[in-house]
């Protein structure tokens, strides 16, 4: 599999997604794990408003071979 997809655009994705998140939270600081997971096909973007994952209140999957929004986790 052939990561074609970089964190401005999974960025780009996941704001089109979180933008109402992203205007009710805006000093909240946003992090990008690369992730392999059961759920999808592809990589993911995992792109994550907080602190960690853990601790985040909110965060974006975006795979990370077609740029394509996969879900919204909270």
């Amino acid at each position: 599999t052939v990561i074609g997809v970089d964190t401005d655009k999974a960025y780009a994705v996941a704001m089109k997604q979180g933008a109402e998140y992203a205007k009710k939270n805006p000093k909240a600081p946003i992090s990008f794990l690369l992730e392999l997971t059961p759920r999808h096909a592809d990589p993911a973007w995992r792109v994550i408003w907080g602190e960690s994952v853990s601790t985040s209140g909110y965060s974006v999957l975006v795979d990370a071979v077609t740029g394509n929004y996969l879900e919204t986790l909270r």
